[in-house]
């Protein structure tokens, strides 16, 4: 049997941002397992390889606004497959805000404007991350 491990996903359909996330993240937390999808179905199919009593925590970050599946429904839908999985969304839309029954169905705890501050993001992923 494996020992329960938890995992990082990032899902955002700009290129250079996951690239920029890679990059603060890894440096950060090099004994972590991140994983990165450009849209919903590369997200999927990422989740698709882990069963959920392998996960001991899965941290969700998505953009809001992708083509195809947004990403406040993407999280929910990822929350069904994985009810601990804590969610944060991404977006650029300042003036827009999910509804409010999404962050329920989703467990959303944060929308992180962009652009970030990187020293924010990292505190904040640092407070959710079980270190052993």
């Amino acid at each position: 049997m494996s020992s329960k491990l938890g995992l990082v996903l990032f899902v955002d359909d700009e290129y250079y941002i996951l690239q920029t996330l890679r990059a603060i993240f890894r440096r950060e937390y090099p004994n972590y397992k991140f994983e990165y999808a450009q849209n919903g179905k590369e997200a999927f199919e990422i989740l698709s390889s882990y069963a959920a009593d392998d996960l001991k925590e899965l941290l969700v970050f998505s953009d809001w606004l992708m083509p195809g599946l947004k990403g406040d429904d993407l999280l929910v839908q990822v929350h069904e497959m994985f009810p601990q999985s804590i969610s944060f969304l991404l977006s650029g839309m300042i003036n827009k805000e999910p509804s409010p029954d999404v962050f329920e169905k989703a467990n959303i705890k944060q929308v992180i404007q962009k652009p970030w501050e990187n020293d924010s993001l990292i505190e904040l992923l640092g407070k959710y991350l079980q270190h052993p």
